[in-house]
């Protein structure tokens, strides 16, 4: 293997190092910036405190519609019982409207009955919810300590491996190592591989008479026929 070979193969290796741990970083980063799904519960369990806000002043309003036509039908009531009317047109006029009221009472008070049941279901979903986020949010506390040093060490040891790979790049040519990059980039991290007993071993297939020709002749790495990797012995 000559030098050049040898180079490009030491620098393959760095940057599928490189290209793994830039991977994992992006990831811890991500999952940082997730929070650990801390934002998405947090907007989850607002959307619950304002179901149950919105439930308490439905009922609110019903409870003083329901009020407001107690207050009717005692009126009523009392004029139909009273004894002091006696025009039956008008007794008749407040029977009707006395019923109407009974009537809108009694569906108001269904409708309170079923609200009161809604956000007794909404209070406890809500108080279920508020109680997971704050165990996540402990939980979440002592994950983020371990991916916050595991990004820092992972960064430390990423920019010492890119020091490292920058030496290599800069002993290489330029033509090189132009292609190089093409082929890292387009064959998932393998631009370089070996050749053994006329085998490509990134291929695994037996290499046509003029790619094995070509690397006898050759004192630096040469491209095989398909364009797709160097090869070397």
């Amino acid at each position: 293997m000559d030098d050049i070979a040898r180079t490009l193969m030491s620098l393959q290796d760095l940057d599928q190092v490189l290209a793994r741990q830039k991977h994992q970083y992006i990831s811890i980063s991500k999952e940082l910036d997730l929070q650990g799904g801390i934002s998405i519960m947090k907007e989850k369990v607002e959307k619950a405190r304002l179901m149950e806000l919105e439930s308490k002043v439905e009922i609110a309003k019903i409870e003083s519609e329901v009020s407001s036509l107690e207050s009717k039908s005692s009126e009523l009531e009392e004029k139909l019982y009273s004894g002091i009317i006696t025009n039956i047109r008008e007794l008749t006029a407040i029977e009707t409207e006395y019923a109407r009221v009974k009537q809108s009472l009694e569906e108001l008070k269904k409708k309170i009955d079923s609200a009161r049941s809604k956000i007794d279901e909404i209070s406890n979903r809500y108080e279920t919810m508020n109680q997971n986020l704050v165990q996540k949010k402990d939980a979440w506390e002592k994950v983020k300590g371990n991916l916050v040093q595991e990004k820092s060490v992972l960064g430390k040891k990423y920019n010492k491996r890119l020091k490292e790979r920058n030496v290599f790049a800069e002993s290489i040519p330029e033509d090189f190592m132009r292609d190089y990059i093409r082929l890292f980039r387009s064959n998932r991290g393998v631009a370089i591989v070996r050749v053994t007993k006329g085998i490509c071993q990134g291929c695994l297939v037996k290499l046509p008479i003029g790619d094995l020709e070509k690397m006898k002749f050759a004192d630096s790495p040469v491209l095989c026929n398909s364009g797709r990797h160097f090869l070397t012995e």
